[in-house]
């Protein structure tokens, strides 16, 4: 006669088969079914926790007495039975009977392994601006993040023997795929995944959204910035838009491996193996009243309501209260379980009624072995100048590329021949990497020589602790100081030309360029070049009377390529710009009165009268003297005055004679003036067709 029978079981599975069947398989259809029954009776849970019950082998498919139940309970009772339908299809069916089979029980891991190192306790809680306070634990729904976090620090830990390592819970929570899930909370397995892919930064690596200049503590990075989420975590989006470009080489330093086929809570070794090899485990499990009033040892749910689905860390195993427990951490601060951490017993949940949920039939869910990646060599970058610049010392703005496992970044310079200087730390925390461009790094390297070249090479690095793997230095980069901005003087003009002195006070310099253009020109167009050592030249063929612009730039020659000074924000440099009035010459200078030969008396031929060189146009001729050595550029000179009625001194006639002398007029002065002789015509128009030859 056809019956039910148990052909194998273990933990968590029982196979059954409908025996002594009368006819072949294919002629039938079974329907296998499953129920828990409270303790070892043969009552069923109220309400019944039905495993996998199903028609199985229709549509002429599968057409087999043998079934399979999985995923039970250890340790165990269950009614399994089977309903056969004969013939197929007529809809007619016969009861093969009832067995029960306890699922064996677990086997506890021996000794015990009490954690050697205990994570910074993290709190889940969350600041929300719309409520203008913190989400408490269990609503924020970064229960897996923080586990995360957790998990990362413990294999960090492991590997680099340092601490604290601590890693954003706003980065893991926030980097999403497309296509995955996007609402509150996370998916363990795509968490998972983008932890293997990407990893995570250090927490104080991120700043607050909208905030660049602040780093607050990573429970901020997952707000919600736009004030229009309820739960403000979803909002760490905001975070990883932000930073994800700037952050994501240095955050695949920090990866993990982890087993994609989930270990059942309940398969005691297989943990206790992923402890062992890793010193955590990752568990989710379904919590309840009971959860949220742990002190340490975590009792059995009393009921069946479940609040949600709850990520934690496997740290070790051992006693308490008698009990066989995983020592586990939560992410609820230090104020919560036993500062923190708590207690699961092994065989936690498998005496109690399942939670009514319609996730699974269990407290716990499932577990993760994870592993380390370790950090690997930072990739080699290439050093490249973006400009110069100059403020108070030569300057270079250099740039790389961000490259993958790089955290910051080590400078090496000198200059040839000479010994490296070193800049540490740049782009530690941000600092001294003022980017834009999220892809690259940019650093200002100060503090140098005018129109020098440089060796320059650059190494990534990533640290932790007191320890640091840096990669070897590129082949060194070659870039050259813009030379300093010059000085410029008019030594002098005249009326078609500028005589320019320029100075370079520092620094190397090939040559300046004096530019200059009509005032009422828009832009210069012309120059004339000053070549080291000279510093003077001449700027010619200019209008007389027009005022010009003159400024100056100084180039340092680097393989044919000029390099021109700069200012403090890399534009090219010029010296302050002077204004030069071009001269007009002086009128040539004519005596009113007529100076007789004889050169005793003058003749008015208009009034036919006899009239004396006067003191008045003597004094006008020492102005029109001063005009002449103005237009020449020479200082004036100072006369004595003359005054009517007094005599003219020989010392009057030769501070003329060496004020125009100084002039080098093409026409010689007249011979000095000797004190107790006359002053002769002779000498009075010498004097005057000697400053009228002056051109």
């Amino acid at each position: 006669m056809a019956s039910t029978v148990i052909i194998d079981y273990t933990r968590t599975n029982i196979t059954c088969r409908a025996a002594n069947l009368t006819c072949v398989s294919n002629l039938y259809r079974f329907q296998f079914q499953c129920y828990r029954c409270v303790g070892t009776s043969t009552t069923r849970y109220s309400p019944e926790e039905v495993y996998a019950p199903l028609v199985y082998g229709t549509s002429g498919i599968n057409l087999y007495e043998e079934y399979t139940h999985e995923g039970l309970l250890p340790n165990n009772k269950y009614e399994i039975k089977i309903i056969a339908e004969y013939p197929k299809d007529s809809d007619t069916w016969y009861d093969l009977g009832t067995v029960y089979q306890t699922t064996s029980n677990i086997s506890k891991p021996g000794s015990e392994l009490i954690p050697a190192y205990y994570p910074n306790i993290l709190d889940q809680n969350v600041w929300t601006y719309t409520g203008g306070n913190y989400v408490y634990v269990g609503q924020a729904g970064t229960c897996a993040a923080n586990a995360m976090a957790t998990m990362l620090d413990i294999l960090k830990y492991v590997e680099r023997a340092s601490h604290p390592n601590q890693f954003s819970v706003g980065w893991i929570y926030g980097n999403r795929k497309v296509g995955d899930h996007s609402g509150e909370g996370l998916v363990i397995a795509e968490a998972l995944e983008n932890l293997s892919d990407d990893g995570s930064p250090y927490a104080v690596r991120i700043a607050r959204p909208g905030y660049p200049g602040i780093l607050y503590s990573d429970n901020y990075y997952a707000d919600d910035t736009e004030h229009t989420l309820t739960y403000p975590v979803i909002g760490a989006d905001d975070m990883i838009d932000a930073n994800f470009d700037k952050l994501i080489h240095e955050s695949r330093n920090q990866k993990i491996n982890y087993t994609s086929t989930p270990i059942d809570f309940y398969d005691c070794a297989a943990i206790a193996a992923a402890i062992t090899a890793n010193k955590c485990c990752l568990v989710a499990l379904l919590v309840g009243d009971e959860f949220y009033d742990c002190e340490g040892l975590l009792a059995e749910q009393s009921n069946t309501t479940y609040y949600g689905l709850h990520c934690a860390v496997l740290i070790g195993w051992g006693e308490v209260s008698s009990k066989d427990v995983w020592i586990a951490q939560n992410s609820w601060s230090d104020s919560w379980g036993d500062e923190g951490i708590f207690y699961i017993p092994m065989d936690y949940g498998l005496a109690v009624a399942a939670p009514n949920s319609a996730i699974t039939l269990r407290w716990f869910y499932e577990a993760h072995a994870v592993q380390n990646i370790a950090t690997p060599t930072p990739s080699t970058c290439s050093v490249e100048l973006l400009t110069r610049y100059q403020d108070g010392s030569a300057s270079l703005a250099l740039y790389w590329d961000k490259e993958d496992y790089c955290d910051y970044y080590k400078l090496r310079y000198k200059i040839s021949g000479g010994s490296y200087s070193y800049v540490d730390d740049i782009g530690l925390y941000g600092e001294a990497d003022y980017s834009t461009d999220l892809t690259m790094s940019e650093y200002d390297l100060e503090s140098l020589a005018y129109g020098t070249t440089y060796l320059i090479s650059i190494a990534g690095r990533n640290s932790y602790a007191e320890e640091d793997l840096t990669s070897a230095y590129t082949t060194d980069a070659e870039a050259t100081t813009a030379p300093k901005r010059p000085t410029q003087s008019k030594v002098s003009n005249t009326t078609t030309s500028i005589n320019m002195s320029v100075a370079v006070s520092s620094g190397n310099w090939t040559f300046c360029r004096v530019y200059y253009k009509k005032s009422t020109d828009g832009s210069y167009t012309d120059y004339i070049t000053i070549t080291y050592p000279a510093t003077t030249g001449t700027i010619p063929s200019l209008t007389a009377g027009l005022t010009y612009n003159v400024k100056t730039a100084s180039y340092y020659t680097k393989d044919a390529t000029d390099i021109q000074c700069r200012d403090s924000v890399g534009s090219l440099a010029y010296s302050s710009v002077i204004n030069v009035i071009m001269k007009v010459r002086p009128v040539n200078w004519a005596w009113t009165t007529t100076v007789v030969a004889d050169g005793t008396v003058v003749i008015d031929n208009a009034n036919k009268r006899i009239k004396p060189l006067t003191a008045v146009e003597w004094n006008a001729f020492g102005v029109r003297i001063n005009d002449f050595r103005d237009y020449k550029s020479l200082a004036d000179y100072t006369p004595t005055s003359a005054v009517t009625n007094n005599p003219m001194t020989a010392v009057m006639a030769n501070q003329a004679r060496t004020a125009i002398s100084a002039m080098s007029p093409p026409t010689a002065v007249p011979s000095v003036a000797v004190q107790g002789t006359k002053i002769t015509s002779a000498f009075i128009n010498g004097l005057k067709n000697s400053l009228n030859s002056i051109a």
